[in-house]
């Protein structure tokens, strides 16, 4: 071959290869897309698809922005929830908002709380779910131990709902899922009211539906009108009840818990300790409190022992229905804790707050607001619940509920104990500041609950019978060295002791057991606090003024006896039992009122 024709059959071949050469797209096989490029089609088709699936689901929903995003679309809600909550521990919170005559005779009335339950969404691409799960947040293990694993297995999470994915929001880190159902107040519902208050069956659907859902950033506020019959010895009742259901997101880390002691008296929450090194396992309590914490620039002060304001004071506010008459005498029994506050370091810790008429955000059944609520209502009773968060004890919200009747035996117990040395506490209708330092008192003990404190039935036995008729002992001290006692009014004073104030105060034990309870400790761990917490109650423990002595119905310990007064309960009768005696010659001219047979009261 010469070299003219080489060189032409070089240039052909050079040709062909270029002609049959893949391109950079079809490398490998001749005519065919990569599978890279395959993928990506594929996803971007998916993302178009769930784009439009999204925006024609909302079509014409209105949305309001918060925790998680809520639509609206006609009766239909809508919850849209982020990628990034997936799994956080959330509370729910039932309130009853109002119940109908029926219901607020038996004793159930607005502002009470049932059914707290924490649960987490878990979603499931795979089978296009979002489960709703809950567990028992009451049990720790060391991450690293190996009994850890039999703990996970052992106290694992509980399926108790589950939605269908509606639609993925953008870029597929969020869905959004129908909720109507859970808050129908069927058995199995998020607020199954009827089931807790003991009433049969489920509500009528027809009669029922869900009025509103608010979202804010920390929580979501769902209204639900609920309503059932019910029926007793041949008469059927209709009964409509309203609740509000508070879904609240848990901080990440919870609160450093404080372990209970017997020596002072905490409502508190049970908790289990497994790690590998024990021979069984460690069984704990947390008490329930507030999170006070000093300020991050104020740590050094406060450990110096500088009075600080916390972090976040603890507020209540009082409910707009109060009549104002009261609202002083009951902002007055808050605030009074702030001098046991101060005992343990803080300053400004608690705060008493009036709503104003132009706030429109206020909601009384908002987990934001801690509120004193007035119960229009026959019932008699006063009390102060919190809502706990289990994983730690800590009170994130409390409601004093004050029914308007409790004035009713307040009057009583004023008129019975106190009227042989107090003219002004005889008649049918006390003077305002008699009354209102009774709703002070009250006030304040139920206050005492809400933070945490249980009675403290042993207070009253810390005084002698001879100080209860002391004018300077009783303005200084009140009946006992605790407001949480059921030391009412002192019967033991007689008419020649010149005694005014009559009622409890705050005390000694009460300053002690808040400072026990909130003072804050630089730790890690609530075992570190042991040696501590221990120091100070073997400090007081041969002082009755900070004993503590249970509130027990079978009355064992005769010290601790609810309505008694004094260390000697038989010398103190005495006394009482003489200012009846000048009690019931005049009962009949301090209660006959014209055109009435008899005073009822």
């Amino acid at each position: 071959m010469n070299k003219r024709r080489l060189i032409g059959s070089m240039l052909a071949l050079a040709t062909l290869l270029l002609l049959t050469a893949p391109t950079a797209e079809a490398k490998g096989k001749p005519g065919r897309k990569s599978k890279k490029t395959e993928a990506a089609a594929e996803e971007a088709d998916t993302t178009k698809k769930e784009k439009k699936g999204y925006e024609e689901l909302l079509k014409g929903a209105v949305t309001d922005k918060g925790m998680f995003d809520v639509h609206r679309k006609g009766t239909d809600f809508l919850f849209e929830i982020p990628d990034s909550l997936m799994g956080r521990d959330i509370l729910i919170v039932n309130k009853i908002s109002g119940v109908p005559y029926a219901l607020n005779d038996a004793g159930v009335n607005k502002g009470m709380g049932y059914g707290e339950k924490i649960v987490r969404f878990r979603k499931d691409t795979l089978y296009k779910k979002v489960w709703v799960m809950t567990y028992d947040p009451r049990i720790t293990s060391p991450e690293g131990d190996r009994i850890t694993r039999s703990v996970r297995d052992n106290y694992r999470e509980t399926a108790i709902e589950q939605f269908p994915i509606d639609a993925y929001g953008k870029d597929s880190a969020s869905v959004v899922i129908k909720v109507n159902k859970v808050f129908d107040g069927s058995e199995k519902s998020f607020n199954n009211v009827f089931g807790s208050i003991g009433l049969p069956g489920s509500p009528k659907k027809e009669l029922s539906k869900i009025e509103s859902v608010k979202s804010f950033p920390e929580n979501i506020i769902v209204k639900s009108l609920l309503s059932t019959s019910h029926t007793e010895e041949g008469t059927t009742i209709p009964l409509t009840v309203e609740i509000t259901s508070n879904l609240v997101l848990l901080a990440r880390e919870p609160m450093r818990p404080r372990f209970s002691d017997d020596r002072v008296g905490y409502f508190e929450i049970g908790h289990l300790y497994f790690n590998d090194e024990q021979q069984k396992a460690e069984e704990r309590a947390f008490i329930n409190r507030w999170r006070l914490e000093p300020k991050p620039e104020d740590v050094e002060r406060y450990k110096k022992g500088e009075l600080v304001e916390p972090q976040k004071p603890i507020e209540l506010w009082i409910d707009p229905a109060t009549p104002p008459v009261w609202v002083p005498y009951i902002k007055k029994g808050i605030v009074e804790w702030q001098e046991a506050f101060e005992a343990a370091g803080f300053k400004n810790a608690i705060v008493a707050r009036e709503v104003t008429p132009d706030d429109r955000e206020f909601d009384i059944d908002d987990v934001r607001y801690s509120v004193v609520t007035y119960a229009a209502s026959e019932m008699a009773n006063a009390m102060g619940p919190s809502v706990i968060d289990p994983r730690s004890g800590e009170i994130i919200e409390a409601d004093i509920i004050w029914w308007h009747n409790v004035m009713s035996i307040l009057h009583a117990w004023i008129r019975l104990q106190t009227g042989a040395v107090d003219p002004a506490a005889r008649g049918n209708t006390l003077p305002t500041e008699v009354m209102g330092n009774a709703v002070r008192f009250v006030s304040s003990h139920e206050l005492g609950h809400s933070l945490g404190l249980k009675h403290n039935f042993g207070a009253s036995y810390s005084v002698p019978v001879d100080s209860l008729r002391s004018k300077s002992y009783t303005a200084t001290n009140g009946t006992a060295s605790s407001i949480m006692d059921y030391a009412r009014f002192n019967y033991v004073a007689q008419p020649e002791d010149g005694i005014t104030q009559l009622t409890p105060k705050i005390g000694t034990y009460d300053k002690h057991a808040i400072n026990w309870g909130y003072r804050w400790l630089d730790v890690q761990d609530p075992h570190e606090e042991l040696p501590t917490l221990n120091a100070w109650l073997r400090e007081h423990e041969n002082d009755p003024e900070y004993w503590y002595g249970e509130q027990s119905r079978e009355g064992i310990d005769p010290r601790s006896q609810s309505e008694d007064l004094s260390n000697d309960a038989v010398l103190a009768s005495t006394y009482g039992l003489k200012n009846l005696r000048r009690i019931i010659p005049h009962v009949t001219d301090w209660t006959s009122e014209e055109g009435k047979l008899q005073y009822e009261g």
